[in-house]
């Protein structure tokens, strides 16, 4: 909540106030939470019913066309296709300057934002993982792994790292947990 208050430029009573309002208007919902200095923080997400809101093409375009896809070839094309495409757009978000593990993984949880998912690094028992508020995909990704998989190809094509999606699904929400090999 802080973070939200200094880029907004209001107090955090402000920003708890709009939250506490977009919650009950059925717009967005917590998610979980993350560790702070003073107590855990809440972690807010859009609901289905918000994300329907901002209009999107892209999911009933690409939807129909996997269909189709899925239809005319069988799952190892559509699996192959999907995976050339997340190549292409990896090697579109390619940064040579970032050469050290740490650049690389912000550099990943960058292209995550720039996808269109909210999205945190979290390090758990040794581990990093970036941790996805929502999922930029997820019109298309229910019951289609190549969609998560074409993601994980993205992202580790632009990075140079090995990242492994896991797709969560629950209350109405699908976030995505990015763990970085």
């Amino acid at each position: 909540m802080n973070e939200l208050a200094g880029v907004l430029g209001v107090t955090d009573n402000a920003v708890r106030a709009q939250l506490t309002r977009l919650s009950a208007d059925g717009l967005v919902a917590t998610v979980g939470q993350r560790p702070a200095t003073r107590r855990p923080e809440q972690l807010y997400a859009l609901t289905p019913e918000a994300e329907d809101l901002f209009p999107k093409a892209y999911d009933v375009l690409l939807e129909e066309f996997l269909d189709v896809l899925e239809r005319r070839t069988d799952a190892a094309e559509v699996s192959e296709a999907l995976e050339e495409v997340g190549n292409r757009i990896g090697t579109r978000f390619r940064k040579n300057g970032a050469r050290t593990r740490e650049e690389r993984i912000r550099h990943a949880l960058q292209v995550i934002e720039d996808l269109g998912e909210a999205a945190e690094l979290n390090e758990a028992d040794g581990c990093l993982a970036i941790l996805g508020l929502s999922c930029p995909v997820a019109a298309v990704a229910k019951g289609r792994p190549a969609v998560c998989h074409m993601v994980e190809v993205l992202l580790s094509s632009a990075t140079g790292l090995t990242i492994r999606a896991k797709c969560e699904q629950g209350n109405g929400h699908v976030r995505c947990t990015f763990d970085v090999a």
